[in-house]
């Protein structure tokens, strides 16, 4: 039987995590610098995670953080949702079936863009990428996800709003959030 068995814990967590948490357990070192945290301590002790907030979202669309909390979804400033690149070395598309078209690659350009890595990588422009969710991609939301689980009272026009997007741009920057990201997002 597990030492915690049933217990819970309330610490924000991300799938980034996971990796050095593997490695923290197996007492491997990791080599390069990784965003993520182990959840070692918080698992056997119950320890803080040592993070302000969490970024999620879905590409190209709006850049959500939060703190366990609250919620923000900070939407694009412009109707054309630019700039946008995708950043690979491999090109991938939701499809594993067909290959992306030649239209995938134009205006790509190759070089050191990302600032985690001095590894070249394709940066390719992508469109407006808002076929998905076009009702609601430049609205700017907040959410009290304590009192109002089911995020139904957007209370983005509060006072609150200047101080969640003062944390997204903090965990971005510790993201390493490639720049253009933060003029897309007018932040």
């Amino acid at each position: 039987m597990s030492l915690h068995a049933g217990e819970t814990r309330d610490q924000l967590t991300q799938n980034i995590d996971i990796f050095p948490t593997i490695l923290d357990y197996h007492n491997v070192p990791c080599s390069n610098p990784v965003t993520g945290l182990s959840w070692k301590d918080t698992l056997e002790n119950n320890a803080d995670m040592e993070r302000k907030g969490v970024i999620y979202g879905w590409f190209g669309k709006t850049v959500n953080v939060t703190d366990g909390e609250y919620t923000y979804f900070r939407a694009p400033v412009r109707k054309d949702n630019q700039p946008l690149n995708r950043y690979f070395l491999m090109p991938t598309i939701l499809s594993f079936h067909k290959y992306p078209e030649k239209e995938f690659f134009a205006n790509a350009t190759i070089g050191n863009f990302l600032p985690y890595t001095d590894y070249p990588v394709i940066r390719s422009k992508c469109d407006n990428n808002n076929a998905l969710f076009p009702n609601n991609l430049h609205d700017n939301q907040l959410y009290n996800i304590k009192t109002d689980y089911q995020q139904e009272q957007n209370i983005v026009v509060s006072e609150k709003e200047s101080e969640y997007i003062s944390l997204l741009k903090d965990v971005m920057l510790q993201a390493d959030t490639p720049l253009e990201q933060f003029d897309r997002l007018g932040i």
